[in-house]
């Protein structure tokens, strides 16, 4: 009886740090997914460059029809970047979540042999009292 007890603590000992190591590469991975799903690095260097690539030519125009496209122009690279920074802003909050998240996940699978320890034993102590 006493052989079988020994061979099952490593076996729980290996799966549960195996699953912590398992559970921690999958908050990475969901992090480094979600920053590449939102393309923050790309959204940031092309930050202002114009709405869908909306750009005229001021080629061979009057001065009247040049200020115009100028105005349009600026106006596309201003809608982008409102776009771009929603999206940046969307992106990295919902990093941020997933890192809390995964730190509180990581935290309480650390925790939980205790809780459950702790849980056992004050059960015991209320039998005993009860």
């Amino acid at each position: 009886m006493e052989a079988q007890v020994s061979q099952s603590q490593p076996k729980f000992f290996l799966w549960y740090v195996y699953s912590l190591k398992r559970l921690t590469q999958i908050v990475w991975l969901l992090v480094l997914k979600n920053l590449d799903y939102f393309s923050i690095p790309l959204l940031l260097k092309t930050l202002f460059a114009p709405w869908k690539r909306d750009i005229l030519s001021t080629q061979g125009l009057s001065l009247n029809d040049k200020f115009r496209i100028w105005i349009f122009n600026l106006l596309s690279r201003l809608i982008g970047a409102v776009v771009r920074l929603i999206t940046i802003f969307f992106g990295l909050f919902l990093t941020a979540f997933l890192l809390v998240f995964g730190l509180v996940a990581i935290i309480f699978w650390l925790i939980l042999p205790f809780l459950i320890l702790a849980a056992f034993v004050y059960g015991l102590i209320l039998i005993i009292q009860g």
